[in-house]
């Protein structure tokens, strides 16, 4: 936890590139008083970004691989003044395991998300030299026919993935990021963290797998 200066002031703290963060420090104690100052409490702000997948549409001759659907872009409600406190033990861990969570996820789903660009590139590259071949064959040539077919298989094979692995993957991984984003808006944005509670929780936080 940052202590500010001696006025009581806000200062945004970005978490994970995702997560932004408000710590209200309260003015210290006067020099008499021997009790040292409460934790601050903590206002978590998420700002998750939803990356929205797009499906290479083939030719109708080929089978299309079923289209990404992520769940609808989770809302962000900025608190005002006075927020609410949470203060249990276990709800301050849940809402800590729910940061970590979506800022994990987040990078699961860029790191996905090339795959899937790739893979959609690949897949438009072959579709395109395919009819570039099929525009200037020779039908009667044994050689272009067999060159044709073996371009065609390896289209079929990617498209093959593309549609049974590349796409499912990615979107149930998108679908998860939704899910945990959208629980994490539900039970702890716009809320405080109590500063001693944070304190005592995060040095063994235990978080469940995703």
């Amino acid at each position: 936890m940052t202590l500010q200066s001696p006025r009581t002031c806000c200062a945004k703290v970005t978490c994970g590139g995702l997560i932004a963060a408000i710590f209200v420090a309260a003015a210290p104690l006067a020099p008499a008083m021997a009790q040292a100052p409460p934790p601050a409490p903590v206002i978590v702000q998420p700002a998750p970004v939803i990356v929205q997948p797009s499906v290479v549409q083939p030719p109708p001759v080929v089978v299309q691989p079923p289209a990404v659907v992520p769940s609808p872009a989770p809302t962000v409600v900025v608190p005002t003044a006075p927020y609410p406190m949470i203060s249990s033990p276990q709800d301050v861990a849940t809402c800590l395991c729910l940061e970590r969570s979506v800022s994990t996820l987040s990078n699961e789903v860029l790191a996905r998300n090339r795959i899937y660009e790739e893979k959609k590139g690949e897949l438009g590259r072959l579709e395109t030299e395919l009819a570039n071949q099929r525009s200037r064959m020779n039908v009667n040539d044994p050689a272009q026919v067999d060159a044709f077919r073996g371009l065609l298989d390896r289209r079929n094979a990617i498209q093959a993935e593309f549609a049974a692995q590349v796409t499912p993957e990615y979107s149930a991984l998108v679908d998860n990021y939704n899910r945990q984003v959208g629980e994490f808006n539900a039970r702890c944005s716009g809320r405080a963290y109590d500063g001693a509670v944070v304190a005592s929780v995060r040095p063994t936080l235990s978080c469940p797998a995703q």
